[in-house]
């Protein structure tokens, strides 16, 4: 397939994916209030479909049995690699990244600062979670946060990148409700990769 027809296949699979959450401030996982500028996140995890076209067919998931899936047993070098295929598509008009664990939680939020889990104070309502059923869903099968957002507690926990430290959020399909609360922490090694746990990005314009 031609260079610019595979660029354009590739960026139109994350063109529609995104939602842009106004600036605003909140109180932090270290009770620190702080101010988030407006930002665009991705609607949802990245799906399989979506990371294993940026790396030519190479899918390290564990689950496979839908493209809706979201990735995940991958490292955040493996998405370092991803990332760098992804924003130097001659054809993209955007530069990605992963969150930083504050605009993460910002928009885990979805404006109300009071919520314990992303969507609802009921897990049940919004969250793949706790074994009920063993392995990822598909994208989006649970309620959206006030923002539009889905998965932001459950699924698949998200890696989010504070400079040198890489922090996992939100929790996933393996963990009990507390690892899903939107202000939980686990700060993990940049080597680490489990079947439980994949990334969303944050994009802004070049």
């Amino acid at each position: 397939m031609p260079e610019d027809s595979q660029c354009k296949i590739i960026t139109g699979l994350f063109g529609n994916d995104f939602k842009r959450i106004p600036a605003g401030t909140y109180t932090s996982s270290n009770q620190s209030v702080k101010s988030i500028p407006s930002l665009n996140i991705g609607i949802h995890e990245v799906t399989q479909e979506q990371y294993n076209t940026v790396m030519n067919g190479t899918n390290n998931a564990y689950f496979k049995d839908d493209k809706n899936l979201p990735i995940e047993n991958i490292s955040f070098g493996d998405i370092k690699v991803f990332l760098e295929r992804l924003n130097a598509l001659s054809c993209n008009a955007y530069t990605y990244r992963l969150p930083t664990t504050e605009e993460w939680e910002y928009a885990a939020l979805g404006g109300d600062a009071t919520q314990q889990y992303s969507g609802s104070d009921d897990v049940d309502a919004i969250a793949v979670y706790g074994r009920k059923k063993i392995g990822t869903q598909r994208i989006g099968s649970k309620k959206a946060n006030g923002f539009g957002i889905y998965d932001m507690s459950g699924n698949v926990a998200e890696f989010c990148n504070d400079q040198s430290t890489i922090v996992r959020k939100g929790g996933s399909w393996y963990d009990n409700k507390n690892k899903l609360e939107i202000r939980n922490n686990i700060t993990v090694p940049g080597s680490y990769k489990d079947k439980m746990t994949g990334f969303r990005l944050v994009r802004v314009s070049k």
